[in-house]
Formats: structure tokens, sequence, C-alpha cells
């Protein structure tokens, strides 16, 4: 069956999706159209998990082994963002559009015309709209797939970020929630207590003073920071998220470690500090190098097809660590990968972009994929 025949229906799904709403936590009206969609099109072969995964499978029986699938359904924009799709010149617009609604709209296509070909793979598939990649979801819905069908899981695929980009190595992270508290009072008669957006400053400063490890790739960053409540008070309340993040287990519990150090030392009379574990990502694990290098080199294949260059793509082999669904599979030596179908700019950005041209390349890619 021609594979050019999905191509208007891709690009219709697409920019729907475009349309909902999916903040992280906040993605039911999207998994709703994704279930009502396969059920729409007659394929009935999914179940919504425990967590609000949709899920679809092809050949999944009893104990046979399994290979993974992953697209996340939610982005980082807030529920009040405007979503509404602008089309010039064969480039849609629209936040979250590439960050993952065009990887997501090409994989839903893909189980349609895997089904409608018959498609009957030499072991079991599943293909997960899942939840809560992005920030603070903390891949809770990866972990539940995971949970679920974890010990049948051969490889895995996360299908996110954008065309010529391909992840292979994970990056680990923890995250905080730092809270300072201390007696506060009036800015000119209590003068000289102690001021909780002080003692943060102060805290913020040591962080950023720290000498990073040196055995992987490793970064810290202060995202946010509230507190007071007036220019005449002194405050008495601060927090502040901080993260950091390493391509290795060993350098994130170093990082952990200053933290706590720096920490102790602010502490005085009358201040309190509490440190608070918000999200945690885990790094590599022991993951056969032979059958992960076989797993890129499908990849690779894929990605390099005519198809790319006959619409004008040329694949740069863009090959990073990253923070994505696979962290968790590979942190559980499960040879995973992650890659882009469709070309997209300026992630988690207001000014978000896809190219509606490599949205049917993405398909055919994935298809070569998956059935080769």
């Amino acid at each position: 069956m021609e594979i050019e025949k999905y191509g208007e229906e891709l690009r219709e799904l697409f920019i729907e999706l475009c349309r909902i709403s999916s903040e992280t936590e906040h993605e039911d009206e999207k998994l709703s159209f994704i279930a009502n969609w396969y059920a729409d099109n007659g394929l009935l072969d999914f179940e919504i998990d425990s967590v609000g995964n949709v899920l679809y499978f092809f050949g999944v029986k009893a104990y046979n082994p399994i290979h993974l699938f992953t697209a996340h359904t939610d982005t980082v924009f807030s529920q009040n963002t405007v979503l509404k799709p602008e089309i010039e010149d064969d480039v849609l617009y629209c936040p979250g559009s590439g960050d993952n609604t065009a990887n997501l709209a090409i994989m839903m296509m893909t189980v349609k015309y895997l089904s409608e070909t018959g498609f009957e793979p030499p072991c079991g598939m599943i293909f997960a709209a899942d939840i809560c990649e992005e920030g603070l979801g903390n891949l809770k819905g990866i972990k539940a797939v995971m949970g679920e069908y974890g010990v049948r899981v051969e490889e895995m695929v996360s299908l996110d970020l954008s065309y010529g980009t391909v992840i292979n190595q994970a990056v680990g992270s923890n995250r905080y929630n730092i809270s300072v508290k201390t007696k506060g009072g009036h800015a000119f008669h209590d003068f000289g207590n102690s001021s909780a957006i002080a003692v943060a400053a102060e805290i913020v400063d040591s962080l950023y003073r720290q000498e990073l490890p040196k055995k992987g790739i490793s970064t810290y960053n202060v995202g946010r920071i509230e507190g007071g409540s007036g220019v005449n008070v002194i405050a008495s309340e601060c927090h502040f998220l901080y993260e950091i993040r390493s391509t290795v287990k060993e350098d994130i519990e170093y990082m952990d470690s200053v933290l706590k150090d720096i920490v102790e030392n602010a502490a005085a009379e009358g201040v309190n500090i509490e440190c608070e574990l918000i999200g945690e990502r885990p790094c590599m694990g022991n993951v056969d190098k032979d059958k992960e290098q076989f797993l890129l080199d499908r990849a690779l294949s894929a990605l390099k097809s005519e198809w790319w260059s006959e619409a004008g793509y040329r694949f740069e082999g863009n090959m990073v660590p990253g923070s994505t669904d696979c962290n968790i599979t590979l942190s559980k030596g499960i040879p995973s990968i992650c890659f882009g179908l469709a070309y997209s700019e300026g992630h988690h950005t207001l000014s978000e972009f896809t190219r509606l041209d490599s949205l049917l390349p993405g398909m055919k890619t994935l298809i070569k994929f998956v059935t080769e």
C-alpha cells in the first residue's frame, strides 16, 4: 500500500493535535483524542493504562519479548498558552509542534498504516502515547509502562525532538526545591535580622562557584527563585528550584554532596533550610554495546533514506546525550535510542515551528525502522 496516500491525513491529524493543550499532568484532552481517534478508525487493539498512557499493541502475547516505541503527549506550555497553528510556506508555527506533537502524529498514523497493511511483527510491539515526559513529570508515563512490561522489553525507541538529532546516552538529573525560612521583620526597626532572600542568595552564589566534576558532562542551574513580601520587609521566606545534571551517576552524587555541604554551612541560628527532592532521572546503566550499536545502525539507516534527500533534507549525524524516556530503559541496561521524525526548531519557545513537508518522510522512516 502506498504510504503517500496517508500524507494529507497525517497533516490534518498533526494540525488537530497541535490545537489541544497538553501541559504536563494536564493531558487528559489529548489522551482522550488519541483513544477516540484509534477507535473511530477501527484500530481497536489499544488500552488506556492506570496512569493514562494510551498503548497500542501488535502481536503482544503472554511472555513474548517486546519492542517498545514511545511518543510523549505532554508539552512544557501552560494551559493558558494560546495554541493557534499558523501555516506559512509549508511551515507550521505553534508551541509544542515539534516537541512532541509531530512525532506523536507520525506514530499514530504509522499504527494505522501497519494495521491496514496487516503487519505481523516477529515479536510483540507496543506503541505508547505516554504522559509526563517533560520537566517535573519525572517520566511518570514510561515508568508505568516499564512497571507493567519492563521484564519483557528487549529494546526501546523514543520518538522525540527534531529530525537530525539522535540520543543514545542518558543524562540523569536531580531536582530540588530549596526553602529558606527566617524570623524576618521590619526593614528599619529590625535591621540586622536574617533575611531569607540574603541567605538564599548566598547559597545560590556558592552553588555557582562550585567546580564541576570531570568524569562526565555535568551542569547545574537555578531555574526559579521567589520570596519576600515588600520593599520594606525583611524576607522571612524564600525558595528556589535547583537542578543538577550529568551523564555519569558519580558526578550527580558528587554535586549532591556539594549542595549538602553548602546548605549546612549556610545554616545558622534562626535560619531553617530544607532541600526537597522533587525530581529524579537516572543515568546510564550497563547496556550491551553490541546491541546498542545494532539499534543505532538501524536507526541511522532509516534516517539517511533517500526520501529525506528527495525532500531536501540531509542527516548530519548529530549524536548527543539527552534526557528522554530512554533514561528509564537505559538505566535498566535495555538498548534504547531517541530520534525525531519531523524537522522542527525552537523547542520550548513560543516561536516553535515544524516543517510540514518533513511529516511524510518521517512516517516512511518509522515504517522502515519497524518493518525491516
